[in-house]
């Protein structure tokens, strides 16, 4: 119990509606939690929860009107609000910056943010300039108007780019079918907001050939989690969260997969304590050699909360298709880029493609089948339908990508 986290839960417990009647109606003292088998007391908290009691999560102390406000989207696709304080983020982003330092990036550095226009306020600009950032609002780039939009880039001198992989990879396709030259002023871009696979991590160095690529986990109720270090291995950002990896609530051993709960340590004007994310990740054994002590984490593709739904009720984690994915990367040399599953019925699914160019179809689809094969759920009555996509299609609510999705509703 670090001194950070003993601060958060005492602030919980004196300013936060919320956390002030749970811990008195479970008779929690807050003064005696002075280990992790005492901080087992508390409940765990999912989005559901929060949803349903989002005004009593607001420290007192703090006016909405004063805080930034961000947004996540729920178990059932809902919008929830995040709230943060200036001096909470300031604090938050600290640990951030002292890795991308590492990588020669500082706060002056120029920087190209690819956004969804969710995350813009209905800003109708194609791109815009905010101090020494250039956000472009990838949700209105066409082909058309791609060229003038990447010459500004280029004027800005533009020194590393944030997105997630899938508006990355748009922009990359967009890029190449406007013959644009790699602009080799990028010397860092760092991916955050969804699953980085290594075809995606391919496909992106092999048009930015000169910069480094660095995985960011992180989350808007929280900030950074974790991020990559010049090894490649992501390191746990202890300073800004506390981080969980359980399996039915309890405490799963190193390496070994557990769900991803969270407890900020410098949110205070909207502390959450034990917050399921829906990832799935493990602590590992690893020590790494880039000389940070921080420990070394792993999360792994698919949601938990993200399920096929089978005709008897039973769920079956959409994490199958993944593997799947990975299986014929395996095979073929990671010709599949990006994916998205839909299952249209109980036994028929949609499968869409973005794939490396010159490659064989039926290869694909006969490792795709022949690994979901060995499922009993599947019983061979499952049935593919395979679409090969240049751009597939991202949530218009969250502005990610979502790898699997069910037009079945679940019990």
């Amino acid at each position: 119990m670090n001194e950070r986290l003993k601060n958060m839960l005492k602030n919980a417990y004196e300013n936060v509606p919320y956390y002030r009647n749970l811990f008195n109606e479970l008779g929690i003292d807050i003064s005696s939690i002075c280990n992790y088998e005492k901080f087992q007391q508390i409940p765990l908290l999912n989005k559901e929860i929060l949803r349903k009691n989002q005004a009593d999560f607001i420290n007192d102390n703090f006016n909405v009107e004063d805080l930034g406000v961000g947004f996540t989207s729920g178990s059932t696709g809902e919008v929830l609000k995040v709230y943060w304080s200036k001096d909470d983020v300031y604090r938050a982003d600290i640990e951030l910056w002292r890795m991308r330092k590492r990588f020669g990036i500082v706060p002056m550095s120029r920087k190209c943010a690819l956004l969804f226009d969710t995350e813009l306020k209905n800003n109708k600009n194609i791109f815009f300039i905010n101090g020494n950032s250039i956000n472009i609002n990838t949700s209105l780039l066409t082909k058309e108007n791609f060229y003038i939009t990447w010459e500004k880039i280029n004027e800005f001198r533009s020194e590393y780019i944030v997105s997630t992989p899938s508006l990355i990879l748009m922009f990359l396709r967009l890029a190449k079918d406007s013959n644009c030259a790699p602009n080799n002023g990028i010397k860092y871009i760092e991916l955050c907001g969804e699953y980085l696979s290594d075809a995606v991590r391919d496909e992106i160095q092999a048009y930015f050939k000169k910069a480094i690529i660095v995985n960011h986990y992180g989350c808007r109720e929280t900030r950074l989690i974790g991020i990559e270090c010049e090894k490649g291995n992501m390191h746990y950002i202890d300073q800004n969260v506390f981080v969980e990896f359980l399996m039915d609530g309890k405490p799963v051993k190193p390496g070994e997969k557990g769900k991803v709960y969270v407890t900020s340590l410098n949110n205070y004007a909207m502390p959450l304590i034990r917050y399921e994310l829906g990832d799935i990740g493990c602590f590992t054994n690893y020590n790494c050699q880039c000389g940070d002590d921080k420990k070394v984490i792993k999360i792994f593709a698919g949601r938990d909360n993200d399920y096929i739904k089978m005709r008897d009720n039973s769920k079956v984690s959409s994490v199958v298709f993944w593997g799947a994915v990975n299986y014929v990367n395996l095979k073929l040399f990671n010709c599949i880029i990006s994916f998205s599953i839909i299952q249209k019925d109980y036994e028929r699914f949609l499968v869409n493609f973005i794939t490396k160019e010159n490659i064989n179809k039926k290869e694909i689809e006969k490792y795709f089948e022949k690994y979901i094969c060995q499922f009993p759920q599947n019983e061979g009555k499952w049935s593919f339908e395979y679409k090969y996509c240049d751009k597939i299609e991202i949530n218009k609510k969250s502005g990610k990508l979502r790898y699997f999705s069910s037009e079945l509703s679940l019990m």
